[in-house]
């Protein structure tokens, strides 16, 4: 029912550009409503899981998902509550940290290191063996085994293959996302002056917008959000 309610109030809001091309037939209105409207189902769509994803249980899955439910909520917030003219232009603008946090997600989480992972392999091992009724005095022994250890290095040679894949295509998701939010701050930067939206105007989470990156730099992974997503 709320669900229905909220389309319903979404709907009611989109714009009318008809209306706007008959009060004003020299000026093409800027449709900046439909624009983040759009990045914001396409934000969505990607960030939050469909039901039955095995990522789901992924602690930067779930991080990924929370967001997303934060920025649901912040969107509405912002549509609900700034006028037809700003709400577009500060959807926009709050895509841009939105997309820069996604983008620090991917980077929280690197790939373990080979002894981390034998470490894990081993324990896993060790608690299987122990389900078979081993005595927990002889597993030590156990795992000291050369054909035990052929194991763990079969093992792990295969998960650090996996690991390599996974770290490659969040480094992607990253670069993607970083450019994402440069484009999306651009755009923001451009739309607020275009509007004449003076600071005192604008909401909370713009104050310190981050300024744009050089466009020979690289994003740092050291960068921070500016701001973190209300709940």
């Amino acid at each position: 029912m709320i669900r229905t309610l909220y389309i319903a109030t979404l709907f009611w809001l989109l714009p009318a550009p008809l209306v706007a091309q008959t009060t004003k037939p020299h000026t093409k209105p800027v449709d900046t409503y439909g624009r983040a409207e759009a990045l914001y189902k396409q934000f969505v769509s990607i960030v939050l899981p469909k039901k039955g994803d095995k990522k789901m249980s992924s602690a930067p899955f779930k991080q990924k998902r929370a967001l997303g439910k934060q920025a649901k909520t912040l969107y509405k917030q912002i549509f609900l509550t700034h006028s037809k003219q700003q709400r577009g232009v500060f959807a926009l603008c709050r895509m841009a940290q939105i997309d820069e946090q996604v983008a620090l997600l991917y980077k929280r989480w690197p790939t373990p290191s080979e002894a981390q992972l034998r470490k894990k392999i081993a324990s896993l091992f060790a608690k299987n063996l122990k389900k078979r009724g081993i005595p927990p005095q002889m597993i030590p022994h156990i795992l000291q085994t050369e054909q035990i250890k052929q194991s763990i290095d079969k093992v792990y040679n295969k998960v650090k293959g996996s690991f390599q894949k996974i770290d490659k295509q969040s480094q992607l998701q990253y670069s993607l996302y970083m450019e994402k939010s440069r484009e999306n701050r651009r755009s923001c930067l451009d739309l607020l002056t275009q509007h004449n939206i003076p600071k005192n105007k604008q909401p909370a989470f713009l104050t310190p917008l981050p300024l744009l990156d050089p466009p020979s730099s690289q994003p740092s992974s050291t960068s921070r959000p500016t701001s973190q997503p209300t709940q």
